[in-house]
């Protein structure tokens, strides 16, 4: 297989930008709806200049050089005044 280069051109039709997106649902930053990449893309649709040549790579497909499945962080930090379900039971039963 070859090595993965640096993107030099945009999405051939919106079958191969729909492949892209499905890799992307299980990234950390797609389902925060904080990914600038693919909102670039939809930038793009608009004006070509847009396009983030520079955050994407590929090798016959295209994919994302910030793509993470990391698990999201939680705070778990309690809100001031705010009881737990397992504190406000007494004797379970």
């Amino acid at each position: 297989m070859n090595e993965w280069k640096e993107c030099t051109r945009m999405f051939s039709n919106g079958t191969e930008f729909e492949c892209f997106m499905y890799q992307c649902e299980s990234c950390t930053r797609y389902r925060n709806d904080n990914c600038r990449v693919l909102n670039a893309c939809y930038m793009a649709m608009f004006d070509k200049s847009k396009f983030p040549y520079s955050d994407l790579e590929q090798n016959g497909i295209i994919r994302c050089k910030h793509y993470t499945e990391e698990p999201q962080v939680r705070h778990k930090r309690p809100f001031v005044g705010q009881i737990s379900l397992f504190d406000s039971v007494k004797g379970g039963e």
